[in-house]
């Protein structure tokens, strides 16, 4: 397929040029936030070339809940990174998928740091104390993204990671305290505006300073990102009135 024509929408806001040979790699892939940031930065052109990448590396396989985001009837059973990489390659065909199926483990720090030398952007969809480790090996390689939604609040945190710009993301998330406004967890919509900041993120990072400026409010290099859904976003120290609002958090 003829990627002027594919991409041309998109010319107003990047030269998709910018994109296709960068080499993405992302760590817990299969999740909700994972998945549907994975497909947004495909569709943008990310790891088509003929030097581009998306390394998917995920250990679960897809159960029925998973069904509520993304995967299908047919998906069940098999590995998230399989049955991601199989969705992938049908959005577009010239993708270059690497598949990991397995969870990351302190044994594996050695394989992500040279992972990361050969990436132009890390993405983090996990949380687990093994991940601290791991973006602080890689800090001074190359950037890094990782986001989460808070279990018991209503709020996505989003941070990235710039050496010898920004700190590590060690230093930049959990170290909040929201308050719980409600015990659903976001879904839906919620869910899309998160991923669509964050895919925002990341293409801004893959392209370099000073390009895809309107993919972003300009918020330069902030190192992390508050996102409140649902009805308000509350601090222990702020009002009960925000609506779904993005906070820049200077750290």
């Amino acid at each position: 397929m003829n990627d002027e024509a594919r991409y041309n929408r998109m010319s107003s806001l990047i030269d998709v040029r910018d994109v296709l040979n960068k080499r993405l790699a992302v760590i817990g892939s299969g999740g909700r936030m994972g998945l549907q940031v994975c497909e947004l930065l495909l569709r943008a052109g990310v790891g088509t070339g003929e030097d581009g990448r998306i390394c998917l590396i995920d250990g679960q396989d897809v159960e029925v809940p998973n069904l509520l985001y993304g995967y299908c009837e047919a998906d069940v059973k098999k590995s998230k990174v399989d049955a991601q990489a199989e969705h992938l390659l049908e959005i577009n065909s010239s993708v270059n998928v690497n598949k990991r199926c397995r969870r990351i483990t302190r044994k594996d720090k050695g394989e992500i740091v040279s992972l990361a030398r050969d990436s132009h952007l890390l993405c983090w969809f996990i949380d687990d104390p093994v991940v601290s480790e791991m973006t602080n090996a890689c800090h001074d390689i190359c950037p890094q993204v990782q986001a989460h939604f808070l279990e018991r609040a209503d709020v996505a945190e989003v941070a990235i990671s710039i050496p010898g710009v920004t700190p590590p993301l060690t230093k930049t998330l959990g170290h909040r305290r929201y308050q719980s406004i409600g015990g659903a967890q976001a879904l839906g919509v919620d869910v899309s505006f998160v991923t669509s900041f964050v895919a925002g993120v990341c293409l801004r990072l893959l392209i370099g300073d000073g390009k895809g400026a309107d993919l972003l409010p300009a918020y330069g290099n902030a190192p992390l990102y508050v996102i409140g859904l649902r009805r308000a976003l509350m601090f222990s120290d702020m009002p009960q009135d925000q609506i779904r609002s993005i906070y820049v958090v200077a750290v």
